[in-house]
């Protein structure tokens, strides 16, 4: 059976479970610090679908020494929330986060085929349209 499209994430069940490609990570930081409070990353599915997820700073020990960028993983039991409201880097209306029930599974072997890199690109008429919105990156100046 195959797993369901990120595109097909809802919130209307718990207990998704999904195969994706960890595309990007990148870490969120504290200005008066520098110390990481969450750890963010691009999530990419088999028909080049993304979707954003977050490690919050309480999982980060948990999940952090398992995640290698442009990896696929199974995932399963984690929370949905809704997308950032800025500088969002899918236009997926969800996010997943990582729970301590959070289940992450390498695939091995790595699914031939399998996009490599999320891209989604538009027409100048729909990033002009953006250029004085801050929901989604491409509509930054």
């Amino acid at each position: 059976m195959d797993l369901p499209l990120l595109k097909d994430i809802n919130k209307q069940s718990f207990r998704w479970k999904v195969m994706a490609r960890i595309a990007r990570v990148w870490e969120l930081k504290r200005k008066d610090t520098g110390t990481t409070y969450e750890v963010d990353f691009l999530l990419l599915d088999r028909q080049g679908g993304t979707m954003e997820g977050l490690i919050p700073e309480k999982r980060m020990a948990q999940f952090m020494k398992h995640i290698t960028e442009g990896t696929i993983y199974t995932i399963e039991d984690f929370n949905l929330y809704d997308a950032k409201s800025k500088f969002r880097s899918s236009d997926h209306p969800l996010r997943v986060c990582f729970t301590f029930r959070t289940k992450l599974k390498k695939v091995e072997p790595q699914p031939v085929n399998f996009p490599i890199f999320a891209h989604n690109a538009r027409p100048f008429s729909v990033l002009e349209a953006r250029a004085d919105q801050n929901f989604i990156l491409s509509g930054d100046k």
